[in-house]
């Protein structure tokens, strides 16, 4: 068929407007719904001097202050909650001026080099205590960390530190199983020394697990000791609070709604930058930062994953506030947001296929 100039002209916008309708109709959406403009900030790994006189295989507090002081410190600098963790057995300090979670570090050794394992059991029901083996299988250790948190009753256990004295790897996040999340980020120094030294950082290590299909919660977190603003004997470096925290958006600041929403992964982490808001719907994950900007060095980063792929960053923004729009693509997407020389991440939210 011969079209005229004024049919071709009359079909175009036509075309067009059908391309747009199908794209419209196949365009992707995130499994979840988020929209977080409130947060309480809080911290799940620290530590107290209860208990100091002990070992950790039965359970000990290597911190330098008592646990009110803790708690004290932390609701004293805009925490509205605290995990206190100590070694293999349960801390339960009274807390004024904010929440108190109940919480132990489940701490296990396995082979020759007895290289640690630990778990942070938060929102725990009763104590509960890890184990020493000379296997040197480190996910059949992890396994049986995660399980020992479990019987301590924890509503939510996270795998601390795992490249802390190369004690995980890749292989044992994978192989193990029944954890809800992973430390990527500390503030304590040996932690952070041994993860840039590791051939894969922790972060790398979460995606490795979201990549293989599994969900599980990235988070921050302090693992304070030093509140005194004094290096303890025999450590090479100050471990102080304040260096890593969560975001938690709940209905209140009780410790059921705080418990509930990290078992169900409504939070970010940082290292420094804030956030205003947070919004995942549709096929649209977006955020705003707070605070001073630099649009020279500061930026936001949109990182995705295709099924059966490594992750990549696919979209950077100079702005404090941007957005992406999932393709259908993605097995994930998450946010990562560099401010003043500091991260802070969202958590990966799936795409629907």
């Amino acid at each position: 068929m011969a079209y005229t100039w004024l049919d071709m002209k009359s079909r175009a916008p036509l075309g067009l407007l059908v391309l747009a309708l199908a794209a419209r109709a196949s365009a992707a959406a995130f499994v979840a719904t988020v929209s977080a403009s409130k947060f309480l900030k809080g911290n799940l790994h620290s530590h107290s001097n209860d208990h100091a006189w002990r070992e950790y295989a039965d359970g000990k507090g290597d911190g330098d202050s008592p646990p009110g002081d803790v708690m004290a410190w932390y609701a004293g600098h805009g925490y509205g909650f605290d995990a206190l963790t100590d070694h293999n057995e349960l801390t339960t300090p009274a807390a004024a001026g904010l929440t108190a979670l109940r919480g132990i570090e489940i701490t296990s050794y396995y082979g020759p080099k007895q290289l640690p394992v630990h778990a942070g059991a938060v929102c725990v029901s009763q104590t509960g205590k890890g184990t020493h083996s000379k296997s040197g299988d480190a996910g059949a250790m992890l396994q049986a960390t995660v399980a020992a948190a479990r019987a301590a009753g924890a509503a939510f256990v996270v795998v601390n530190h795992p490249n802390y004295e190369g004690g995980l790897g890749k292989g044992a996040l994978t192989s193990a199983s029944g954890y809800d999340a992973i430390e990527i980020a500390s503030g304590h120094p040996e932690v952070e020394r041994d993860d840039a030294s590791a051939s894969e950082s922790a972060e790398s290590l979460w995606d490795d697990v979201l990549s293989s299909g599994r969900d599980v919660w990235g988070v921050a977190a302090d693992d304070s000791h030093d509140f005194k603003g004094q290096i303890q004997k025999g450590e090479s470096a100050l471990r102080a609070p304040g260096r890593a925290w969560v975001q938690v958006w709940a209905p209140s600041d009780s410790a059921e709604d705080v418990c509930a929403a990290l078992k169900d992964g409504r939070f970010y982490s940082s290292m420094g930058p804030e956030m205003k808001s947070l919004s995942v719907a549709g096929g649209e994950i977006a955020v705003e930062v707070a605070g001073a900007w630099d649009k020279k060095n500061d930026k936001i980063e949109f990182i995705k994953q295709k099924t059966g792929r490594k992750e990549s960053v696919v979209s950077t923004s100079s702005n404090p506030a941007a957005s992406y729009d999932a393709d259908g693509t993605e097995g994930y997407v998450r946010v990562r947001v560099t401010q003043a020389g500091k991260r802070a991440w969202t958590q990966a939210y799936r795409v629907k296929p």
